[in-house]
């Protein structure tokens, strides 16, 4: 395959490259996606792309065989990007989770500081979803990093149901997200306890 690299260029200097695959098939197409998906990483936390140092971005593929068709991360380093694998409503919320793979779960996962997160585990006894509970030690704060932007950043755009859910189900994990990312930077977010 052949892939087409821009450089996507932030305000606070944390530049990142963006390679797409030519399966996208004409130079607008792929110049689209390079947009599309460095604006999207433009409107998350400066400190949830801290880590980051390249997308991949796969499209349509013809022998869907071969397709993995999954978003996945390399923990400090970058994110793939398999446009069909989700929805394009979800896709924000997909992009926060894998940039909490790549920032951070090395913070906690495998790390002196990974008492801290599996102590805020224990207390809470729930998972905010089913796949933080299947995989605890590898998906739990993607998971509750996904909830705690939508219960700390994004209030006034989620019904008070899943608010409330979300503040029940992972209070200690969400104070332990709070210590951290309230010590980094938000920005473009407002985000608030």
């Amino acid at each position: 395959a052949t892939f087409f690299r821009f450089d996507a260029k932030y305000q606070n200097g944390d530049d990142i490259q963006i390679w797409v695959n030519s399966e996208f098939n004409t130079h607008e197409n792929i110049a689209e996606m390079a947009l599309k998906y460095s604006k999207m990483i433009g409107k998350l936390p400066i400190f949830f792309r801290k880590e980051l140092k390249w997308v991949v971005i796969h499209g349509p593929w013809e022998d869907k065989s071969k397709c993995t068709c999954r978003w996945y991360a390399l923990r400090n380093r970058g994110i793939y990007i398999h446009t069909e694998m989700v929805e394009e409503e979800e896709q924000q919320e997909t992009l926060i989770h894998e940039l909490a793979h790549v920032t951070i779960d090395s913070l906690y996962y495998g790390s002196a500081n990974e008492i801290i997160w599996t102590k805020a585990q224990k207390q809470d006894a729930k998972y905010i979803s089913r796949y933080a509970k299947k995989d605890p030690l590898n998906e739990d704060i993607a998971e509750s990093v996904v909830a705690w932007v939508a219960a700390r950043c994004k209030k006034d755009r989620i019904e008070n149901s899943v608010y409330k859910k979300i503040i029940k189900t992972i209070p200690n994990r969400l104070t332990v997200l709070d210590d951290l990312i309230f010590r980094n930077s938000q920005y473009p977010l407002t985000c608030k306890k």
